[in-house]
């Protein structure tokens, strides 16, 4: 899903405390002096307890009280000892509901300087700021990048290149030299001369990893690690297997701890020795899954190798991304943002290409962390603390999940993360009831981890928390006052002296009292082709979700009203249409997208070279079509003169406009005529001549519009 909620994290005492804001009469506070740097501990009452008791038994014991909340039933203390030293100590002395471990767990995520980090929204998604602040990585950890070579002397790269002993930055495989430059040089094969433009494939592949991070240039790089350059692929993105093979061994025998291959193709019994050859040596090999939205390609496929597959800023697996049974890991691969050779430096692209570079770049910071660790057992911790998305548990989309860079990078020393918040189910429910948030809690080995608190979060505020049972299972009852729409649900665990920081999330939907339901297709603006999984989103993207893989979506709950959807899909404009919804009714679109430069931008207006070559098409076909409709357009201009404007349906005028970028006070209604499933309305531009027909379904409703003498 795609959101803009802030990504703080919290610890369950400030978590606690946001849960109401009682009045200051309310609250029974006593503050000590002190540095403060003692022991602190909560403890928790229940209803009835004789609180007077409790305060005079922590001072008889030597302990000083902190701070008293009668709303929330806790005080917290210091000086009395550990969690379990204070529950032998009180036990008898009042009833108490926990006692727990008073934590510094919050703080201020790293943010670096570099101006493009704004952009790069998938650090954000793996919550790589807050493992940045443990470790920004170390340059004792060496990632190899085999791909198409890498611009060594990029400003943002630079500075974290490997080199050799005799101070090359790696090896060009291709061109059979020491000099891995993402360069330029045209090679033949089997099919000629490779015509696309260079595409700089594995410079953007190294930003991801390992751009120099707060240097105030350019983006931020998930780990400061060396990075080695080996060049296996052509600036077409083309190599021969036997290259790449060459240039794995070379990154394994020249000291790369992780490899990242942003490459794909058919299995290899070579590719196969080469991935084991490197695995056997220690190195942890990265792979992208592919790019056909078919099954996982090799050399991602081999068992040696953790497959990556892609998701947007929906959480869902990108319409692109292979998957299958080889599945390990995902992460962010759409619109990813980092370094180029040529002008502009920075730039956007999308693919599990630039997803399994992520994957690689946590793998980094996790041996930045604890370089001690082997590869198998950095492969196990990334599984384990990855933040789980599609079915629970393991799947063949979404393998373990996306790739969480604290979580992992926490559990990386000994005594680290040892427990998981896991499915935690997307809630739907009508604004103003009441609905049950869940999440389940589980150790690495899948027993359940009972008695522990759990924190849940709606977009940026706490909401309540309730401890585990004996299966690990944590429900809240929440009463949905928050506004219709889509909104982060967010579970955490702050953890004790057992168990490290955990966090899980899903999506809540708030759904309109009085609402409606929008449901429709996607389809190509030209060609009238449904367009499969496409980006839909409304009002202000508060709802986000994707078309199936029939163009079909439909959305519950909106509020009556006029609508704004706004689509999207790669290789197409982004397209607004407003759409009417009627309470208890559902309201079908058909929503156009154009191809680029096509049809309306993302205001629906035309580009000037767009319009220019629309008026030009324009002229031609009138000046072709203007004898043969000369005497029609005489008949329809006549009528359209004495048809008023305002006999054209509002909703009508609105589609027009929001599709079609049309104007509706230039047209005029010339007929109207039932037909077997509704109706079709002729409307003429006056200042043009132009005829188009509009089709209605039996509700009044604009399905498809066509030109009878011209094209909009």
């Amino acid at each position: 899903m795609s959101l803009k909620a802030p990504r703080g994290l919290l610890p369950f005492a400030i978590a606690m405390a946001l849960l109401s804001s009682p009045p200051l009469a309310a609250l029974s506070s006593a503050r000590a002096s002190g540095d403060g740097q003692s022991a602190r501990v909560m403890i928790g009452y229940e209803s009835g307890a004789d609180l007077a008791s409790l305060l005079s038994a922590v001072e008889r014991f030597g302990g000083r009280v902190i701070s008293v909340d009668s709303e929330l039933q806790f005080i917290t203390v210091a000086g009395l000892g550990s969690a379990e030293e204070v529950q032998a100590l009180l036990s008898g002395v009042a009833p108490l509901s926990y006692v727990e471990d008073d934590l510094r767990a919050a703080r201020i995520a790293f943010t670096p300087d570099d101006p493009y980090y704004g952009d790069q929204w998938a650090l954000q998604e793996m919550y790589a700021p807050f493992a940045w602040d443990l470790t920004l990585g170390s340059k004792d950890i060496v990632v190899a990048v085999v791909d198409t070579g890498v611009d060594y002397n990029h400003e943002d790269l630079a500075a974290n290149m490997w080199t050799d002993a005799g101070g090359h930055y790696g090896y060009d495989f291709v061109n059979n030299d020491n000099d891995p430059m993402d360069d330029q040089n045209r090679l033949q094969d089997s099919f000629g001369i490779c015509q696309i433009d260079p595409i700089y494939h594995g410079t953007h592949v190294a930003g991801i990893v390992g751009a120099v991070t707060n240097n105030s240039r350019g983006i931020a790089g998930l780990a400061q690690v060396r990075l080695m350059a080996v060049k296996v692929l052509d600036d077409c993105g083309l190599g021969y297997i036997s290259d790449i093979s060459l240039g794995i061994r070379y990154a394994a025998d020249n000291g790369a701890d992780v490899i990242t291959l942003s490459l794909g193709g058919i299995a290899s019994a070579t590719l196969k020795n080469a991935a084991q050859y490197a695995w056997n040596k220690g190195v942890l090999l990265v792979a992208a899954s592919g790019n056909d939205g078919g099954g996982v390609s090799y050399p991602a496929a081999y068992p040696s190798v953790v497959a990556v597959g892609s998701v947007g800023r929906s959480r869902i697996r990108s319409s692109f991304s292979n998957y299958g049974s080889q599945m390990e890991l995902v992460a962010p691969g759409e619109d990813i943002t980092s370094t180029m050779r040529i002008q502009p430096y920075y730039q956007s692209h999308t693919g599990t290409s630039q997803a399994a570079p992520q994957v690689a770049g946590v793998a980094a910071l996790v041996l930045s962390r604890n370089p001690s660790l082997t590869n198998s057992e950095v492969r196990a911790i990334m599984n384990s603390t990855a933040t789980d998305l599609g079915d629970p548990g393991w799947d063949n989309e979404y393998g373990h999940g996306l790739v969480n860079a604290y979580d992992a990078v926490r559990a990386a020393l000994p005594g680290g993360l040892n427990a998981s918040i896991i499915n935690v189910p997307v809630v739907k429910g009508v604004a103003g009831s009441s609905v049950t948030l869940t999440a389940t809690m589980r150790a690495p080995n899948g027993t359940a981890v009972p008695g522990k608190p759990l924190s849940f979060h709606v977009d940026s505020n706490a909401v309540g928390s309730a401890f585990t049972d004996q299966s690990g299972r944590a429900n809240l009852t929440y009463p949905m006052t928050s506004v219709w729409g889509q909104h982060l649900l967010r579970v955490t665990f702050a953890g004790d002296t057992s168990y490290a920081y955990s966090a899980g999330s899903a999506q809540l939907f708030a759904l309109a009292v009085d609402g409606g339901n929008i449901s429709g297709v996607v389809m190509d603006a030209h060609s009238y082709e449904r367009i499969a999984f496409a980006s839909i989103s409304l009002p202000g993207g508060r709802i986000t979700l994707s078309a199936d893989d029939e163009g079909v979506f439909s959305i519950s709950g909106v509020p009556a009203g006029t609508r704004m959807i706004v689509g999207s899909r790669v290789g197409y404009e982004e397209t607004y249409l407003n759409v009417t919804v009627e309470a208890r009714r559902t309201t079908v679109v058909p929503l156009l997208l154009w191809t680029p430069g096509s049809g309306p931008g993302n205001n629906g207006s035309l580009s000037a070279l767009s319009l220019l070559a629309i008026l030009i098409i324009f002229a031609g076909v009138f000046l072709v079509l203007i004898v043969a409709f000369a005497a029609g357009r005489k008949r329809t201009r006549d009528i359209a003169r004495s048809t008023s404007p305002g006999q054209i349906p509002q909703n009508v005028a609105q589609w027009l406009a929001g599709v079609y970028g049309i104007d509706p006070s230039r047209l005029r209604v010339v007929e109207v005529m039932p037909i077997a499933d509704g109706m079709q309305m002729a409307l003429m531009d006056v200042a043009t001549g132009r005829v188009m027909v509009v089709r209605m379904d039996r509700y009044g409703r604009p399905v498809y519009m066509s030109a009878q003498s011209g094209m909009y």
